[in-house]
């Protein structure tokens, strides 16, 4: 018939496992909050980058409508204020050379994404060509002095045709570049190459955004795996105290309170089964030297009962045999002193008497 089987784990070996759990559960947890604040980290820098190329494109288009409407508006009012805005812009400021060198610089985009920012640009300086004609004829038409106009603007020159015009030609002729369907194509034309470059950066920033979501997704399931195995951890812990620790001492406890068997029961841990067992074979030995001893002074008070009987019996004898020896010793002086004087009657009375009280004694 086989043994049931008592599962007895050691609390040593249950202290390296639980160890071990809880190291490989704080491990986790502390890597998952590492990755997540450098997924987080990593994603507000990507989010910056992209958000920069966007300030790019912005800037880039800005800046081709202030040459635009710097333009126009000389043409309409000839204000040199207008031409210094464009002029200042297009040679000191030069918000769209800044923008496209960051853009290239940055390393994020491919040959073939930058080919609209490389077209878009080429167009730009081909029709800032066509603007600063339209206001090299705007001041020859009003007559404004060479010294009065920006530096970069004497770069560019009239051809012979042009300076022959009228006032009123070279008016009209400088509102047709810019008003003309061949501007107005040109305009659209960057508009265009800077949308395809614009999709070029939202595609970019898309995929970041994906890469940073997966990476923000990875370290939340690291962690919740992490809280997962604490929980595990905790429920664990509780039932095996329950089970091998906190129930096999209530049992103990009971029994050795309640019931006069002070046997313990052995389960539990290995430790508690260990104590338990000693204590059941302790406890037999006390209750045989007890039982031995008792019976030992059983023994004794029998013994002494019958030597004691034995000393009564013997005092008994003894004493019997000194009256014997009494009486015979009385006896024989009555007969002699009845031989020595027969004639006496109260003495022999007196004999007969004592002798007869000796033999009822």
């Amino acid at each position: 018939m086989l043994k049931k089987m008592k599962i007895r784990p050691s609390c040593k070996s249950l202290d390296g496992f639980f160890i071990t759990l809880a190291i490989v559960s704080v491990l986790m947890l502390l890597y998952s909050t590492f990755y997540t604040y450098r997924a987080t980290a990593e994603k507000n820098v990507k989010e910056q980058e992209i958000e920069s190329f966007f300030d790019d494109c912005d800037a880039i288009k800005s800046a081709s409508d202030l040459f635009t409407n710097e333009a126009k508006l000389f043409v309409i009012d000839s204000d040199l204020s207008h031409l210094n805005t464009y002029w200042e812009e297009a040679e000191k400021t030069q918000s769209v050379e800044n923008a496209i060198n960051h853009i290239k610089e940055s390393g994020k985009f491919t040959k073939a994404e930058l080919i609209p920012l490389e077209a878009l640009y080429e167009k730009l300086i081909a029709i800032r060509e066509t603007e600063s004609k339209s206001m090299i004829l705007i001041a020859s038409a009003n007559g404004i002095d060479d010294r009065a106009l920006p530096v970069y603007l004497k770069d560019y020159e009239l051809s012979d045709s042009q300076k022959r015009l009228s006032k009123e030609d070279k008016i009209y002729e400088a509102r047709i570049l810019l008003y003309g369907d061949v501007y107005k194509s040109a305009k659209e034309e960057i508009e265009t190459d800077l949308s395809l470059f614009i999709d070029n950066v939202d595609v970019k920033y898309q995929t970041e955004k994906r890469r940073s979501t997966a990476m923000l997704h990875a370290s939340v399931t690291i962690q919740s795996a992490g809280l997962l195995l604490v929980a595990i951890i905790s429920v664990m812990l509780f039932f095996v105290y329950r089970i091998f620790c906190r129930n096999p001492l209530l049992k103990n406890a009971n029994k050795a309170d309640v019931s006069g068997n002070i046997e313990l029961e052995e389960n539990g841990f290995s430790e508690l089964c260990i104590i338990s067992e000693r204590y059941n074979e302790n406890m037999k030995k006390l209750y045989g030297e007890k039982e031995k001893i008792s019976e030992t002074e059983e023994i004794k008070e029998d013994v002494s009962e019958e030597k004691s009987e034995e000393t009564k019996e013997e005092v008994s004898e003894e004493k019997t045999e000194e009256i014997k020896e009494e009486i015979r010793e009385e006896t024989i002086e009555i007969i002699e002193e009845i031989t020595e004087d027969p004639d006496d009657e109260e003495v022999r009375e007196d004999n007969l008497i004592r002798e007869k009280k000796k033999e009822k004694v």
